[in-house]
């Protein structure tokens, strides 16, 4: 009797330890899939957020050239067209703004003046001209004709053309006299473009020189004309979202007005861009179901895009872990299995971690890290009273870098900016990479404006030395934008728009420099 029970259960201990086993491996492989959900989740989430960063940066940066050529304007008398040519050469549009199909200036000219406004321009030197005339004909209250326009060829078909002759241009045109702010629209109604290859025009009110623009009333009394833009959106779409993105997430924009739309509602609005163009957008196809898509409306000044981001099938993000399959295998065995389940759940911790906290390319804090960390300093600051600063660092030759040598050799560039950037800090401080070539740095314990620029200098100093690079040496150097707390901003955001403000004033001022914020 003794026998038999000690052989059932020697037969029924294997039972329940293969038993025990297969419950611990299918615990394990469930949790496995879901940590497996959990990382592509937070990698596409960090790459469509990328996208939406790198989309808005670089229309800031075509808001700057609409800034910039405005200046020009407001800032003399009269323009010549030699002037303006030399000008938009010394821009190099072309080679440093991909998008930007045309450039020009529009005119506010009132109906009484519009026949002197005529002869001034057929009175210049040039027989193109003799016959300049604002079209189309009628008679307005007010005309929007173009004066000057880049690039040459498309000049005489567009020299004199009212936009305000167009109800779509003369809202856009009014929205802009009246905000005083950069506008931006879809092409006019009356602008060729493909299916999927709408215009975006973007509009800078300039006003008469010495006259007051602070008030909605001043504005329109003050406006002299504008200057715009006419952006192609798949070469700013193309341009502006890198390659490591795109290989992520497919993204499609819709058109969404003030008031914006639900997703339901995307068939009610035009498709802007398409990063893979199908019969049907995935966001209105019901049998599209990805592993993972999201809806995000952007606002730029005036208009609001929707962006419908969803994983691309296959691409790195959406491959399926195979870590279950091998728990299962290796869960034959009880106390391996368990040890691999709890080694392979702190690994995927780890990896969520690293992938909310940190770039994926440098090592650095992401911006999440970087305001956690902020948040952390400013109890201290407030508590003992001592001062923080942060500097917004762009690199300033990184984009030739990346087209002439490629994507690779300017992810090594970035690695070993990363690198010497760090050791101009102390221990304590904080350096970030937020995007492409952008860095933060946070400053702890700063005494002055003289502690700040001893460190800026260094950073100056340091990003400009040569780097090699297959064979040759490059350089990038940076310009840096400050401000300090509390006198430049009591929070994060305030501190971070500043010193971002103060970095695009560094960029004007010849570029390899660094400018504290002022309100000036």
């Amino acid at each position: 009797m003794s026998d038999r029970k000690n052989n059932v259960a020697r037969l029924l201990w294997p039972l329940v330890i293969l038993l025990l086993g297969l419950i611990l491996t299918g615990a394990a492989c469930y949790h496995a899939s879901v940590d497996g959900d959990e990382k592509s989740l937070v990698a596409f989430n960090l790459h469509r957020q990328d996208a939406s960063r790198d989309v808005q940066n670089r229309i800031k940066v075509y808001f700057g050239v609409l800034h910039s050529a405005g200046s020009f304007f407001a800032g003399s008398n009269s323009v010549t067209r030699t002037e303006w040519s030399s000008y938009v050469n010394f821009l190099k549009l072309n080679g440093s703004y991909p998008g930007i199909e045309g450039m020009g200036v529009i005119r506010y000219i009132p109906d009484s003046q519009k026949r002197a406004f005529e002869n001034t321009v057929r009175q210049e030197n040039s027989s193109a001209l003799a016959d300049y005339t604002i079209r189309p004909p009628g008679v307005r209250e007010a005309y929007y004709p173009v004066e000057y326009y880049w690039p040459p060829l498309a000049d005489l078909n567009l020299l004199g053309l009212d936009h305000g002759a167009y109800p779509t241009g003369v809202k856009m045109l009014e929205h802009a006299r009246d905000s005083g702010l950069v506008t931006m629209s879809d092409g006019l109604k009356y602008a060729k473009s493909s299916e999927h290859n709408h215009p975006i025009l973007f509009l800078l009110p300039i006003y008469r020189n010495g006259l007051p623009a602070t008030t909605f009333e001043e504005r329109q009394k003050a406006i002299w004309g504008f200057a715009y833009a006419r952006v192609n959106v798949e070469d700013l779409f193309r341009d502006a979202i890198s390659s490591s993105v795109s290989e992520v997430i497919d993204l499609e924009v819709f058109e969404s007005g003030d008031s914006g739309q639900e997703i339901s509602g995307l068939d009610k609005v035009r498709l802007i861009y398409d990063a893979d163009p199908s019969d049907i957008p995935h966001a209105l196809d019901a049998s599209y179901k990805p592993r993972h898509h999201a809806t995000e409306k952007v606002g730029i000044d005036g208009t609001h895009w929707l962006f419908y981001a969803s994983i691309r099938p296959g691409g790195i993000a959406d491959q399926r872990d195979n870590l279950p399959l091998f728990i299962l295998l290796a869960g034959s065995l009880l106390s391996i299995g368990a040890s691999v389940v709890v080694f392979l759940r702190n690994r995927g911790k780890q990896l969520i971690h690293q992938l909310a906290y940190y770039d994926h390319l440098t090592g650095l804090p992401n911006r999440q890290l970087l305001q956690d960390r902020f948040q952390q300093a400013l109890a201290n600051a407030q508590r003992y009273g001592t001062g923080m600063a942060l500097l917004f660092l762009d690199l300033d030759k990184f984009k030739p870098i990346n087209d002439s040598l490629g994507h690779e050799a300017g992810d090594k560039v970035l690695k070993a900016v990363s690198a010497r950037l760090a050791s101009c800090l102390r221990e304590g401080d904080t350096l970030s990479r937020i995007g492409g070539g952008e860095f933060v740095v946070l400053l702890l314990n700063v005494a002055g404006e003289e502690e700040v620029s001893s460190v800026a200098q260094k950073i100056i100093d340091i990003t400009s030395e040569p780097i090699s690079m297959k064979g040759q040496d490059v350089q990038v150097g940076c310009s840096i934008g400050i401000s300090i707390f509390p006198d430049d901003g009591a929070d994060y955001d305030a501190l971070l728009k500043n010193a971002d403000a103060a970095m695009y004033c560094a960029k004007e001022a010849g570029r390899n420099n660094f400018q504290f914020y002022t309100t000036a």
